[in-house]
């Protein structure tokens, strides 16, 4: 896992970039997790990615599978839910 990862560039143009404020990586796992996916889970359990699973994601050399984990409808719908709660508590 390198730290570019934390980080998306924006389709604008402009070469923009916003934090993965959802990816959290575990050093004692070695393994990248969602962490709005584990905490609002909407995905049925034959449909998660390794994002959500307990062992997490670990396959460095796939980082296609970020960008699809982001862009699933069901991550939207958890990281939605998760920025509800959190605008909720404040």
């Amino acid at each position: 896992m390198t730290k570019p990862w934390f980080k998306r560039r924006l389709a604008n143009g402009k070469g923009d970039e916003v934090n993965r404020v959802w990816l959290v990586y575990s050093p004692l796992n070695e393994a990248a997790y969602c962490f709005c996916c584990l905490l609002f889970p909407s995905s049925s359990a034959n449909n998660k990615s390794s994002f959500e699973l307990s062992n997490g994601f670990s396959k460095w050399r796939k980082p296609e599978k970020l960008a699809a984990h982001e862009n699933n409808p069901f991550h939207r719908k958890s990281f939605n839910a998760w920025k509800e709660a959190e605008r909720r508590l404040i």
